[in-house]
């Protein structure tokens, strides 16, 4: 009998939490909070802000000359959008899955998303469905590395070279993934990342941008340091960063508390894939044999980055019974949420520009038509698409579990069916 019915669950295991924070974190930490400088626009004590330290060691990480931190992936997307100095009004070409932060941010930049539709093995830009929606005002797109799927970078610069685009990697969910040799991040002119608690490289709240451009990383820095830029070296009770006196900016500057914690992290991001990397193995091994297959990836990927861990469950396998129902039962049965994916930003509750009067301003004559879109196949993907967040990927120990879960719930859904209408939604995670 399925747990949520009131039998035994597949598994009782204390799942590791996220985000985690090592010793030499704490110690980090604690050194900033017990010191007179607290970020950037503090004194300085003769050396270099931690998030400045951070931002080259991240760019070096990725395998870009230049890093700027800031507070949040969505600024960090805004911040890079702005880089590129498009005009008012240009449209920017934007998956139809991805978090409704991508889209706000192109309306942030007095601009306008224009949604595409999505491969059908990665859920991620696809380059063919954007051909038809190319106009003059077009200036850019964002390629959005999506769940544990990367774009097909490649064939994407194909076709933004040919469109005269400009390329913005959204890495919100893909640090330190690896496609054809490279980092991802270092194939667009410049790209956005989160280190918001929920990704795999984690500071509560944080983000960072990167480009190899220079002229682009002076124009980052003060867009993001209310037009201010470093000095070369700040000296001791000196200011780090002073007035650049190019660029109008606004404050989105990350803390040193956020930037401590992000030190601490970053050398463990690899070793920490690697062991996602073994429970995907399992998990993946499992379900394609179900008929429920993971995400797919474009050739060439060499290491994965695993925000949320992605399957398909084709209604046919379904006996009628609801995504919702199916995805509480497998959560019951694991101890953790597992739920579905949400709509297409085209069908998404917080895609609601019309009640902001300034996005409405951006184009009198309708700049809201780029989201009114179909994007069929976005839509099948968001009809099928069961998730669960990353923590649990990092016990391999126990990946089998969560196989033999699903594996319950689908030979058994003949029972779930009977009993569908007692069963509520699992949040999402």
């Amino acid at each position: 009998m399925l747990a949520i019915l009131g039998g035994q669950p597949v598994c009782d295991v204390d799942w590791p939490l996220w985000p985690q924070l090592s010793d030499e974190g704490r110690r980090r930490v604690d050194t900033v909070l017990r010191s007179d400088r607290w970020s950037v626009c503090g004194r300085a004590r003769g050396e270099r802000s931690l998030e400045r330290q951070f931002a080259e060691l991240f760019a070096a990480y990725c395998g870009t000359r230049y890093g700027v931190a800031t507070d949040h992936g969505s600024s960090s997307l805004v911040l890079a959008i702005e880089s590129l100095g498009l005009p008012a009004g240009a449209e920017v070409l934007v998956p139809a899955m991805t978090w409704v932060a991508t889209a706000t941010a192109v309306y942030e930049a007095n601009l306008v998303p224009v949604i595409v539709d999505v491969t059908a093995s990665t859920g991620c830009f696809d380059p063919t469905a954007a051909v038809a929606r190319l106009t003059d005002r077009t200036k850019a797109l964002i390629a959005v590395h999506h769940y544990r799927s990367l774009c097909d970078m490649p064939a994407i610069l194909e076709f933004a070279r040919g469109a005269g685009l400009a390329v913005i990697e959204d890495c919100a969910q893909g640090h330190g993934a690896v496609l054809k040799g490279r980092r991802v991040g270092t194939f667009g002119d410049v790209a956005a990342f989160s280190m918001h608690q929920t990704k795999v490289l984690a500071a509560g709240e944080g983000g960072a941008v990167i480009t190899d451009d220079a002229e682009k990383y002076e124009r980052l820095v003060q867009l993001r340091t209310d037009g201010r830029g470093y000095v070369a070296d700040p000296g001791f009770d000196a200011m780090e960063v002073v007035d650049g006196r190019s660029v109008m900016g606004t404050n989105h500057c990350m803390t040193e508390m956020q930037a401590a914690i992000l030190l601490s992290q970053l050398p463990l991001l690899d070793e920490q894939h690697a062991v996602r990397a073994k429970s995907c193995a399992v998990i993946g091994r499992r379900l394609d044999d179900l008929g429920l297959p993971p995400f797919g990836q474009p050739a060439g990927v060499e290491q994965e980055s695993v925000y949320k861990y992605a399957f398909r469950w084709p209604v046919e396998k379904r006996r009628g019974v609801g995504l919702e129902a199916i995805a509480a039962a497998i959560s019951v049965e694991v101890g953790f949420p597992v739920y579905r994916a949400d709509p297409p930003l085209n069908e998404h509750p917080l895609m609601r520009p019309a009640t902001r009067p300034r996005y409405r301003a951006i184009d009198s004559s309708g700049a809201f038509e780029g989201i009114r879109f179909d994007t069929p196949v976005a839509h099948g993907l968001a009809e099928q698409t069961l998730l669960f967040h990353h923590p649990p990927l990092l016990a391999p120990e126990y990946a089998a579990h969560i196989a033999d879960a699903v594996e319950k719930v689908a030979q058994s859904i003949d029972e779930l069916a009977a009993h569908e209408g007692e069963i509520g939604a699992p949040d999402a995670d």
